[in-house]
């Protein structure tokens, strides 16, 4: 069993209209222990709200530094010499250095002269041409071939199509010079350069950027599906409207969402032909997957992956690439046809906004998991499993990891799972909550994730209620309240529940009940959980949450049964979960640069409900400052 959310216990009272409180009041509520001049940093980054990464950008620009990082263009090509020819002879015209810049043709199988234009243009800047054999349509694989090959730790994906006007890699670079927590989106427009040799553009790159957009004719830019069939489904599910045929089809979400800063999955305008990112990214999101063997959505299956690791997505409007329409307007690849392959493997692998819900369908990626830390729990583990397996919503997995137990808990779980696709674990020597915590969040695959003690239970609806919550709401974690059972699973009494969701409560009280879910992206954002303390771990965790991202609360919803049978970390080890309790709020105090000015006041002996924060004397300040 996992520490108990002691420290929530103080009764909620309702400020009356007209008087004065000693304590702050949010919401009508007075927050007992915090004064009315408390005032917590605000969230920083919370969603996908990338405006402090937009202020370093600005700041580096208007400070005129020069650009000091290279920069690897890694440009995909199959059987397009002269269409490559023009893209490389625009990017020879860059405004970034072109000494800072290194091209990878990524090559996959081309037999029509490429070498011949990368000979050509070594003259200008450094090329490596990747290669591998003509196996057909490999898209995914030759990306990552690129990656690999390329030499330095910022990248570009630029297709050889989308010719790049002047200040494409500058704009993109003037965000990778100022953060490692970003994918950048660049966009396009349609041209036709039929008429233009790669000589005209290097000579004079404004006979390409002046040329007027085209609509284009490839099935799926037609008619209202002016973009990826894909992503077209993700726009008409998130209501917009349509767009040109010879404009961005990206531009109306941008307008809806402050250019995707309130965006709920800001993932779905990723398009591999025009991006930047460190390679810190690809290594944390993992490759290119290579099941995508035909045209459409591995750069959205790449991108959903990028999400859930914690990146922000960022428009650069600046960033354009002319996307060159072959001539006669038909590309050669029959898109339509691969959509038809790719589409499946999408739905199966990405479980936001592509993935239409079906019961008892068993997905590669999940849409829920439920992570449980384990220790001698073989008494109630099946119980806890099979709350979750008789869930009314069954697109879940369980992940188990088992801490070093002594008693039977392994065999019991290979026993009666060990055929069961939705039930997944691991042993690891005995190391603690907080060490088996991170082993059990780092095995679920999906991108919303609950907690569930191996000896508590789960109602019947918890899965559904923080599914329909997250998919609507845009938050990084929401909690709803529990009731207390017996050994035997009998009612005992309610839950203690605060009826509102405050950052300023939770800093003294641990009042983000049972069942509570995540999103695995803002769980990325933090830390983890603390691996050193013994208990409080899971008020440690959830007190780094509200740091990075919203938390909400579903009021009078019992969705957790709380199993009290008197061997709870709660009780046999009270007094130093008390004080671990304490160590955690002053730790956070420390982390937020609030213990220059407030220190917490711990009467004697401690009492979690008497917990206040007191504004410190100046003499307290020259102790902090030295």
């Amino acid at each position: 069993m996992m520490n108990m959310a002691i420290g929530g216990k103080r009764t909620a009272r309702q400020a009356i209209a007209g008087t004065d409180s000693k304590w702050k009041v949010l919401d009508g509520i007075i927050i007992p222990g915090v004064p009315p001049e408390f005032e917590l940093p605000p969230i920083s980054g919370g969603g996908n709200d990338y405006g402090f990464i937009e202020e370093r950008r600005d700041a580096f620009v208007a400070a005129g530094k020069p650009y000091t990082l290279p920069v690897s263009i890694v440009m995909p090509v199959y059987n397009r010499k002269d269409i490559l020819a023009k893209t490389i002879a625009a990017l020879c015209r860059q405004n970034y250095p072109l000494e800072l810049m290194e091209l990878v043709v990524a090559d996959d199988g081309s037999s029509d002269g490429v070498e011949e234009v990368i000979e050509k243009y070594r003259r200008f800047l450094p090329i490596r041409h990747a290669f591998q054999e003509d196996r057909g349509y490999r898209l995914a694989e030759v990306r990552n071939l690129g990656i690999r090959t390329a030499s330095h730790d910022h990248l570009i994906l630029l297709d050889c199509d989308m010719l790049p006007v002047p200040e494409l890699v500058a704009s993109f670079m003037a965000f990778l010079h100022v953060t490692e927590q970003a994918i950048l989106i660049g966009h396009r427009r349609f041209v036709r350069t039929d008429h233009l040799s790669d000589d005209d553009i290097l000579t004079d790159i404004t006979l390409a950027t002046h040329l007027p957009d085209v609509v284009p004719e490839n099935p799926s830019f037609d008619d209202d599906s002016s973009k990826n069939p894909i992503h077209d489904g993700a726009a008409r599910k998130a209501g917009q409207p349509d767009v040109p045929r010879t404009g961005d089809w990206r531009l109306p979400l941008y307008g809806k969402t402050d250019y995707l800063k309130r965006s709920i999955a800001p993932f779905v305008v990723c398009s591999g032909g025009n991006l930047a990112f460190p390679r810190s990214l690809a290594e944390r999101a993992g490759p290119f997957c290579e099941e995508f063997r035909a045209w459409g959505a591995e750069d959205t299956e790449w991108a959903y992956r990028v999400f859930d690791a914690g990146f922000y997505f960022i428009p650069v409007p600046r960033t354009v690439g002319l996307h060159q329409e072959p001539p006669g307007g038909r590309n050669e690849i029959d898109r339509v046809a691969g959509r038809a392959v790719t589409q499946p493997l999408m739905e199966d692998r990405c479980p936001l906004v592509f993935r239409d819900y079906v019961p008892h369908r068993v997905n590669s990626v999940p849409k829920f998991s439920v992570y449980m830390p384990a220790y001698n729990c073989a008494r109630y583990i099946a119980q806890a499993v099979d709350s979750v397996l008789a869930q009314d919503f069954t697109d879940l997995e369980v992940c188990i990891v088992d801490d070093g137990s002594t008693d039977d808990t392994l065999e019991r779980l290979e026993r009666r799972y060990k055929n069961n696709p939705r039930v997944r674990w691991s042993t690891q020597e005995r190391g603690g909550i907080g060490k088996a915590s991170n082993a059990a969040a780092r095995m679920c695959r999906a991108p919303y994730i609950g907690q569930l003690d191996a000896d508590d239970m789960l109602k019947s609806h918890a899965v559904r209620t923080m599914v329909d919550y997250l998919d609507t709401h845009n938050v990084g974690c929401v909690y709803g309240n529990y009731e207390y059972i017996d050994a035997d699973g009998r009612f005992l009494r309610p839950g203690r529940e605060w009826p509102v969701f405050s950052r300023e409560m939770l800093s003294l009280s641990m009042i983000v009940h049972h069942f509570r879910a995540f999103r695995k992206r803002d769980w990325n954002r933090t830390s983890g959980f603390d691996e050193h303390l013994e208990n409080s771990v899971d008020y440690e965790m959830f007190i780094r949450l509200s740091e990075v991202c919203a938390i909400a609360h579903i009021p009078r919803d019992v969705m957790y049964l709380y199993r009290w049978h008197g061997l709870n970390t709660s009780i046999a080890r009270y007094d130093q979960q008390c004080r671990n309790h304490v160590r955690v709020i002053r730790r956070a105090l420390q982390r937020t640069g609030l213990d220059r000015t407030w220190e917490l006041h711990v009467p004697e002996p401690l009492d979690l409900e008497a917990l206040e924060y007191y504004r410190r004397r100046p003499l307290d300040l020259d102790k902090v400052e030295s």
